[in-house]
């Protein structure tokens, strides 16, 4: 199955460890940036290829920030929320609506 005609999340489409292991011979390789990963999908993930004979490692440097030459500067400007316009909701209904989800899943904070 190409990748690229598949859905993740719908249940026609493989995981992503399922079509790397039906992809990929054993004994393959799969580099992942560590960075663009929860460690909890990266554990998922590394188990899933385990059990196929799969490696997931770590990519040192990441490939596209390797390519990237016309990369735009960093910028720093301080954070604000928009308006109710743009964010359909004020700040105090949003958190009223986060925070029981907060809660349910015992969390503290929400980045």
């Amino acid at each position: 199955m190409s990748l690229i005609k598949a859905r993740l999340g719908l249940s026609s489409t493989p995981s992503q460890s399922a079509w790397l292991c039906s992809s990929l011979p054993a004994g393959s390789r799969v580099g992942v940036d560590p960075w663009l990963m929860s460690y909890s999908t990266w554990k998922a993930l590394s188990c899933g290829l385990d059990d196929a004979g799969l490696s997931l490692v770590p990519v040192v440097k990441n490939l596209v920030d390797a390519i990237w030459v016309d990369r735009p500067p960093t910028v720093s400007n301080p954070v604000f929320p928009l308006p109710i316009q743009y964010s359909g909701e004020s700040k105090t209904n949003i958190l009223r609506l986060i925070r029981p989800v907060l809660k349910n899943y015992k969390s503290f904070q929400l980045l």
